[in-house]
């Protein structure tokens, strides 16, 4: 096909359709999940003069999950029908026959005449009576004369109604879309010396669904639910009269519970999101939430001897309204920032998962440089038939000019892992986890020395 003509079709497409509709829009809400759909729900009045009426409605994108489109007003539907999208060569193909145009040749030759067929061939009768047959377009330019093809068309519902009443009637129209998302981005601010930090979180919203939504009702639910494209999960929503949704104070979510076993948050103001654009609105913003800096080092049966390796730096909270918390934290990427005066430092970023009240958070950061372990002996030894005694010495190293500790936790390879005898209690004991808490003074090594059997 024609590179050239794939332009002239790309350029057209710049410009808008008039579509005549019977019907205003009252309001939009739009409820955006984190499976990359998202439902919007419109209040429409619509004039149906007559009964039955015809109503066309023409879907705002591609995207649009067309086996989700669902209509409720006070009336019976009759009929529902989807024409496919046209693209414009379609349309082109269906609408040029009989149009004159002017076909220049790879050469500069150039031919008036009028389309007499427009599909994967064309044919052009001149006007001096020639037919001119075009198989490859390849390098001609078509130039049409005095008019414009038509462009491409965007599917459209029709509905065929019998309302209870004519004129004005209420309706809702609901569909899923594709291509729109929202994720949670944090933003906490440490403070070393009082062990506390601030947390802001926003819904990160980027709408690459096609559609333009102004001035909507906006609402975000957290939650992992299961969603198959070719299922209608609406029920009937009965319509009294269109209700405007009142503009709060502050600009920030609402938290709600309501939402079956998801989480729900709403906008309490409207909102325009753009084709193609991302925006950040606050959740929420709290502060003096009191944290833990915590190093960790992960033991397994087999370590690599006499190697001096870096501890793992976690951020440790509770979710509980004793720590100026006590909401349900949505998963998201979390970026650490060190505040010290009037300076402000990155010093990680980590990944929170859904936390729900009550929960303890143990977020990743980086590794340490001035605290380093050192596994100086892990013995396995045979003491029975289906029976393994394992020594270890663990030498814990602090170069810096304060205490430290370092939680060493230990993970057997096998099953049945009983501990026979440690120079340090476990803080944490479980079947196949064991922690220890090894402190250690500035400057100087501590040592864990332990023992376990564990059954083959």
């Amino acid at each position: 096909m024609n590179k050239l003509l794939y332009c002239v079709v790309f350029l057209l497409l710049c410009h808008s359709l008039s579509f005549a509709q019977d019907y205003s829009t009252k309001s939009t809400s739009l409820t955006i999940y984190q499976n990359n759909f998202a439902t919007v729900q419109q209040t429409l009045e619509l004039k149906l003069n007559e009964s039955p009426s015809l109503f066309k409605y023409q879907i705002p994108s591609i995207n649009v999950i067309s086996s989700s489109i669902f209509l409720t007003y006070d009336g019976e539907i009759l009929e529902q029908s989807i024409s496919a999208p046209r693209t414009p060569f379609d349309n082109w193909s269906e609408t040029s026959i009989g149009k004159e145009v002017t076909i220049v040749s790879p050469n500069g030759q150039t031919f008036k005449g009028k389309v007499a067929k427009f599909d994967d061939e064309l044919i052009v009768t001149t006007n001096e009576g020639n037919s001119i047959f075009l198989k490859d377009l390849e390098g001609f330019t078509i130039i049409f004369n005095n008019y414009q093809p038509e462009l491409f068309k965007k599917p459209e519902v029709h509905w065929l109604l019998k309302p209870k009443k004519t004129g004005n009637n209420l309706a809702n129209i609901v569909f899923h879309t594709s291509g729109i998302n929202w994720k949670t981005k944090y933003f906490a601010f440490l403070d070393e010396n009082k062990q506390r930090m601030n947390l802001f979180a926003y819904a990160n919203i980027n709408n690459q669904s096609g559609i333009d939504f102004e001035n909507v009702n906006l609402k975000i639910v957290e939650g992992e639910l299961n969603y198959q494209e070719n299922y209608t999960p609406f029920r009937s929503v009965a319509i009294s009269e269109a209700r405007s949704q009142p503009m709060l104070s502050s600009a920030k979510f609402e938290t709600e519970e309501s939402l079956f076993e998801y989480y729900q948050y709403k906008y309490p103001q409207k909102v325009t999101l753009k084709n193609k654009e991302n925006k950040l609105l606050q959740l929420f913003a709290t502060e003096n939430i009191p944290y833990k800096k915590i190093f960790v080092y992960n033991l397994y049966s087999y370590p690599q001897l006499d190697r001096k390796e870096k501890p793992m730096i976690y951020i440790a909270f509770k979710n509980s309204k004793d720590n100026n918390l006590g909401m349900l934290l949505p998963k998201g990427d979390v970026d650490f920032y060190q505040k010290t005066g009037e300076n402000i430092e990155f010093v990680g970023q980590s990944s929170l998962k859904t936390a729900p009240v009550g929960d303890e958070s143990k977020l990743f950061v980086g590794d340490a440089t001035d605290l380093a372990v050192e596994v100086k002996n892990a013995e396995s030894v045979t003491i029975g038939q289906n029976r393994i005694e394992r020594r270890y010495k663990v030498v814990c190293h602090n170069f810096k000019n304060k205490d430290a500790s370092i939680e060493i936790v230990y993970y057997p390879d096998l099953q049945s892992m009983e501990l026979i005898k440690t120079n340090i209690q476990p803080k944490e004991k479980q079947p196949m986890k064991l922690v220890f808490e090894v402190p250690i003074k500035a400057n100087s090594t501590s040592e864990l020395n332990f023992i376990v059997q564990v059954q083959k």
